[in-house]
C-alpha cells in the first residue's frame, strides 16, 4: 500500500455502504461499470488502497456478498476485507452504517463511503485526514453544498452508535457545530445515482454494465 505524505493512516477505517436493494435504479448500483476497467465499487477499492486506509469494512446484502468478493480479490493488496452481512436492508441506510461502525476500532475515525457515489478520490481522502479532529466530523463541500464522503471522528461513530431509531436521518444525529467542512472543487462529490438518468449524467452509453 502507498501511505499519506502527511497523515497516519493507520488510524483510519472506511465503512462501504453496498447492502441497499437500488430499487429505484433496478440493480446493484455498486457493480455499475465506472471505466473500461473498474465497476464503482472496484474504483473505490482502489482509491483507498492507494491512499494507505488499511481496515476497509464492506457492508453487504446476501445478493452483493459474491460479486463484492470478485471485486476485492481483483483490487485489494493488503490487509483483509471484514465482511458485514446486513440480513434486513430495508431497515435503511442508518441500519447499515451502525451495522459497519461496530467493526471500527475505538481509536478509529471512519469514512462513510457510499455505493453510489464512486467519485471519491485518493487527494480527496487524504485532505479530509488531514482536517480530521476529535469531537468532529468531516464533510468535503463544494460552493457550499455538502458531498460525500463523510469522516467521522471516534466521538461521532460513537453517537451514530448510540442510536436508537432506524428511521434516523445522518444530517440529523450529527451536530452542526460539528463540522469541518473540506472545501474542494470536485462538484461530482455532490452525486447521487439513483437512476439511469442520473448515470448517464457522468458516464457514456459504452461504459455501462
Amino acid at each position: 500500500m502507498k501511505g499519506s505524505d502527511t497523515v497516519d493512516t493507520g488510524k483510519f477505517s472506511a465503512v462501504f455502504l453496498t447492502a441497499g436493494n437500488s430499487t429505484r435504479f433496478g440493480r446493484d448500483k455498486v457493480f455499475l461499470r465506472y471505466d473500461d476497467t473498474n465497476t464503482f465499487l472496484e474504483k473505490l477499492l482502489r482509491e483507498y488502497d492507494a491512499c494507505g486506509i488499511p481496515n476497509i469494512i464492506l457492508v453487504v446484502n446476501e445478493s452483493t456478498r459474491i460479486n463484492a468478493e470478485m471485486a476485492v480479490k481483483k483490487t485489494w493488496t493488503e490487509a483483509p476485507i471484514k465482511w458485514v452481512l446486513n440480513t434486513d436492508p430495508e431497515s435503511g441506510r442508518i441500519h447499515s452504517i451502525q451495522l459497519g461502525l461496530k467493526n471500527v476500532p475505538e481509536d478509529h475515525a471512519a469514512f462513510l463511503q457510499n455505493a453510489d457515489n464512486p467519485f471519491t478520490t485518493q487527494g480527496m481522502l487524504r485532505d479530509m485526514m488531514a482536517l480530521s479532529r476529535p469531537e468532529k466530523f468531516v464533510v468535503p463541500v463544494y460552493q457550499g453544498c455538502k458531498g460525500h464522503p463523510v469522516l467521522l471522528s471516534p466521538d461521532m461513530i460513537s453517537l451514530v452508535r448510540k442510536n436508537k431509531r432506524n428511521d434516523a436521518n445522518l444530517k440529523l444525529l450529527l451536530p452542526g457545530e460539528a463540522m469541518i467542512a473540506c472545501e474542494t472543487m470536485q462538484e461530482n462529490i455532490l452525486a447521487n445515482i439513483n437512476t439511469m438518468e442520473d448515470y448517464l449524467k457522468y458516464f457514456t452509453h459504452e461504459q455501462r454494465v
